[in-house]
């Protein structure tokens, strides 16, 4: 697949670029190409933000996505060998029973997910790319090549320097059901925990994923290490992934996740953009210094003068294209190329 683009410079110069990728997309030709779906192989399913921008702001927007997709995962009979949330994209090892429900089943989480995110931060338009790209996986070389490829993404973006210190790819899951905090023992836990816990398990027993509000409230008046204890026991508690299955093919949990530390993976059949996500962190610890906190969008809403200067502000630690995609933005042709609009103009 070709994709050919343009920007304009500061001088009003303009650039061209085109990109390559190999992959099967729903709607594209390449896709209709694949001659056959294999029902229960796995495959390595990967889920983009348009035009490349933030899917994930904060704890809550994890959570969210990770509620929806484990519960709807469920009802669709989807066997889930691994999971990793990154900045603006998602990667997923399943197996399922046939091609159809796999659309069905990732078109049904970016809906809900994008839904969720919209209603959150007051910010219209698009959040997925429409098409999803996906891949089989044949021989157990393969299949280990790309679960450890999805595990260490994190470490490939250098947002981490070991794969078991990022939450999100779930390894550390595999070893224990509280891996970044500690127990949680309701006997000594406070009133507001112990309600918590309990509103979650209520949730997960009617198979209902927890929204930006129900967070909120769960998370309000804990202690930061009450939050961090909630956190866990909520991925604990509403997790879809068979660590197990997936163990199988390194011969245990422990031998996985040591040889997760050791070999990076690979993935050839799907194309993934080369990108230091340490930029995103620290635009993210930026806002938050400036007094924002969980879904506070507030500076994703800022308009005029105030939004020109939150754009001048964040180039300053981070490219001009990621400042974009931060902000949900694209360039907007005009007589001054450098023109910036409201993000509810110029949502892609």
């Amino acid at each position: 697949m070709i994709r050919i683009g343009y920007f304009r410079t500061k001088r009003n110069y303009i650039l061209f670029y085109v990109s390559f990728e190999r992959v099967f997309m729903e709607g594209s030709t390449d896709y209709m190409k694949q001659k056959e779906f294999f029902p229960w192989r796995p495959v390595h399913v990967c889920q983009k933000g348009v035009g490349g921008q933030l899917l994930f702001y904060c704890l809550q927007d994890r959570l969210v996505y990770y509620t929806v997709f484990c519960t709807e995962a469920r009802k669709y009979e989807v066997k889930t060998l691994a999971l990793c949330l990154m900045y603006n994209h998602v990667h997923a090892f399943i197996m399922i029973k046939s091609k159809e429900v796999m659309s069905n089943f990732n078109k049904t989480v970016q809906m809900i997910y994008a839904r969720e995110f919209s209603k959150a931060s007051s910010i219209p338009g698009q959040v997925f790319l429409h098409s999803f790209v996906w891949a089989h996986k044949s021989t157990d070389k393969e299949v280990r090549n790309c679960l450890a490829y999805i595990a260490n993404n994190p470490v490939e973006k250098q947002l981490v320097n070991n794969v078991l210190d990022y939450q999100w790819n779930f390894v550390r899951y595999a070893l224990s059901d509280h891996p970044f905090s500690p127990s949680i023992k309701l006997r000594n836990a406070s009133r507001r925990l112990r309600r918590s816990v309990a509103r979650v398990r209520a949730f997960h027993q009617a198979d209902r994923f927890l929204s930006h509000a129900m967070l909120d409230e769960l998370f309000a008046g804990l202690s930061s290490m009450e939050q961090r204890q909630l956190s866990d026991f909520i991925i604990s508690q509403y997790s879809a992934i068979d660590h197990k299955a997936a163990a199988q093919y390194w011969g245990g949990i422990e031998r996985m996740a040591a040889s997760y530390q050791i070999v990076s993976g690979s993935e050839y059949d799907i194309s993934e953009e080369k990108e230091d996500d340490i930029p995103y962190r620290n635009m993210l610890r930026e806002v938050r210094r400036r007094g924002y906190r969980g879904t506070d969008y507030q500076y994703l809403r800022e308009s005029g003068n105030t939004f020109q200067q939150w754009f001048f502000d964040l180039q300053c630690i981070a490219p001009r294209w990621q400042v974009l995609r931060f902000l949900h933005l694209r360039p907007v042709p005009s007589r001054d190329p450098l023109e910036l609009r409201p993000p509810g103009l110029v949502f892609i």
